[in-house]
């Protein structure tokens, strides 16, 4: 949903399309995300930022997903976080580095993506939801 100005119209159209318990996923990103995109996204057409693309993406928290997708008759949405660390700045910055880092944070990184009270700050919302 990252790059839907709009998302009410696209989650319509999948509960449209839907029959009832059928089940939606989509990813999102979040608003808050420690690897920084919303920032990067909205300085990117103004300022030259090396060889980073200025593409227009759309950043959300999970209550307004939850919230977008009770509107158009989905219920039992769970939103879980993907990927918490880094890795982007470190692939970035110092890609030599990467699978020395990968090594040592994949084991917690689930754990802290996926955790109630960080998950704001993931990488990614990954949203299961069921179509009333």
């Amino acid at each position: 949903m990252r790059y839907l100005s709009d998302p009410i119209k696209c989650l319509r159209e999948a509960a449209r399309v839907l029959r009832p318990g059928g089940v939606l996923l989509v990813t999102a990103a979040p608003l808050l995300s420690l690897n920084g995109y919303w920032l990067v996204n909205r300085l990117a057409p103004i300022l030259p930022f090396g060889h980073l693309v200025a593409l227009r993406q759309f950043f959300t928290t999970s209550s307004r997903l939850r919230h977008q997708l009770r509107s158009v008759g989905f219920s039992g949405t769970q939103v879980h976080g993907v990927y918490f660390g880094p890795v982007n700045w470190v692939e970035r910055l110092i890609p030599r580095l990467l699978p020395r880092f990968l090594k040592g944070w994949e084991p917690f990184d689930a754990t802290l993506a996926d955790c109630e009270a960080l998950r704001e700050f993931s990488n990614m919302f990954l949203v299961r939801t069921t179509r009333v």
